[in-house]
């Protein structure tokens, strides 16, 4: 296992339970954009991956790091997408000079318009998401589970990616055991 986390006492104490349990971790801490190449070449090349991305928000998940991800072979990802931070902090990220969303989406200033209601709006950024992830030639599952917390509180989405179908089947079969509600 790979483990990062901006800050390296985080990174560290997991890679250490991990250990403790009989597992092989390494631990690498920094900005998500800066700590993927080295974990990129630590990977054996030609093994199995599936990378989990867990950022706190947004603002911690640049698009770039999905990019070099998706040039490794064999690799398939599950990312967490924060509606929680989407829904709160929508209308910040939107105006000019935040650069929360270009990092996230780049672009999709000039393809969406920002005058609509916010949940269109919300809607329309994370379809332009999903269909960069596309342009990639990796291909986002069509279940997206929302997980909701205690009080139905929407908080975040798992988006799966694969560019092998029997990764989506797997996916398929395993999501929504919890009877969660979805994307789409």
């Amino acid at each position: 296992m790979h483990l990062s986390d901006l800050e390296r006492r985080n990174s560290d104490a997991l890679a250490q339970r991990i250990k403790a349990l009989g597992g092989a971790a390494s631990s690498y801490w920094g900005p998500a954009d800066v700590v993927v190449d080295q974990v990129i070449q630590a990977i054996n090349p030609y093994g199995l991956h599936l990378a989990f991305l867990d950022p706190f928000g947004l603002g911690q998940l640049p698009f770039s790091v999905i990019e070099r991800l998706l040039k490794v072979q064999r690799m398939d990802m599950i990312i967490h997408v924060s509606l929680s931070d989407l829904q709160r902090n929508l209308d910040d990220y939107s105006r000019v000079g935040d650069r929360t969303l270009d990092n996230f989406a780049p672009g999709w200033r000039n393809a969406i318009n920002i005058r609509q209601s916010i949940a269109p709006l919300r809607a329309a950024l994370i379809d332009y998401w999903l269909d960069a992830i596309r342009s990639l030639g990796s291909h986002p599952a069509t279940g997206i589970p929302l997980v909701v917390g205690e009080k139905n509180q929407r908080l975040y989405w798992l988006v799966f990616l694969s560019s092998n179908p029997l990764g989506h089947r797997l996916w398929n079969d395993v999501q929504n055991l919890t009877g969660q509600g979805s994307l789409f």
